[in-house]
């Protein structure tokens, strides 16, 4: 089996596992189905904090959410996301020749959280939350605008660990929903299929990331339908470096920003 495949494999186990409630399905079940659609940014920048190279463009996705409805403690959530986009390259080779091209993604997130619901005014909910998270994507580099060989894939894991707070104010006919939280870095890594000069097939690198923000706020109606805007922020760290011959491959400073809305309904 290629490895790209094997990196698969645990984030199709965790989307298999939020996929299975803790109780049985029924009244004490929500769930949610969304269409998302986001503006999205990926940066890389060098050791002097000279940008690199900038793709930006549209992605789309379908978000399933799963929870529970009791207002006990402790609740729990899930979130299976999956995505595809053809974004905008705008970069330079490493001799300062100018490059103007495309890169697709195509990526799964699968995210489980537990709550506290604590009891606050009437109509006011609040839930501060913790779990589990990770996000698997493939970066396929084209070469529609230039590059001198046929690009390339890169194959990203990401697993972290997450914190924040839920909230709900129930209006008579419509309830205001927020989200804030953060993503606190576990393990990252990437991996470069490509041919290297000693003969290598592919290469992979570790990478960090800096604790990574989000927030949601939407707005859900009597009837179920529900649209929710969002945004987020991650950078990545410098990876080490590895050597194959006489390339050195390593993962250059990167940072990610998306925003967007999703519209769906929920049941």
């Amino acid at each position: 089996m290629p490895r790209s495949l094997h990196n698969l494999i645990p984030f199709s186990l965790l989307a298999l596992i939020t996929a299975t409630p803790f109780s049985s399905a029924g009244p004490a079940i929500r769930d949610q189905w969304q269409v998302r659609y986001e503006s999205f940014t990926w940066r890389e920048y060098d050791r002097n904090g000279r940008q690199l190279l900038k793709e930006s463009g549209y992605r789309v996705g379908l978000q399933w959410d799963r929870a529970s409805t009791r207002s006990t403690a402790p609740a729990w959530s899930t979130r299976v996301t999956a995505y595809l986009g053809d974004v905008d390259y705008d970069g330079r080779t490493q001799l300062g020749t100018p490059i103007d091209s495309t890169t697709e993604y195509h990526g799964v997130r699968a995210e489980a959280l537990l709550s506290l619901p604590l009891a606050t005014q009437p109509g006011l909910d609040l839930a501060p939350f913790a779990g589990l998270g990770g996000h698997t994507w493939l970066r396929r580099l084209d070469n529609t605008g230039g590059f001198a060989e046929t690009g390339y894939d890169e194959w990203w894991v990401h697993a972290y660990g997450m914190i924040g707070v839920d909230a709900r104010w129930q209006r008579p006919s419509f309830a205001w929903l927020a989200r804030l939280g953060a993503r606190y870095p576990g393990h990252a890594w990437v991996q470069y299929d490509f041919t290297l000069p000693d003969g290598t097939d592919d290469a992979t690198v570790d990478t960090d990331h800096a604790p990574a923000w989000f927030g949601e706020l939407g707005v859900t109606t009597t009837g179920g339908y529900v649209i929710t805007a969002f945004a987020e922020r991650t950078t990545y760290e410098r990876s080490n470096s590895k050597t194959y011959g006489s390339v050195s491959v390593f993962q250059p400073e990167s940072e990610t920003t998306s925003y967007g809305l999703t519209v769906g309904v929920r049941f």
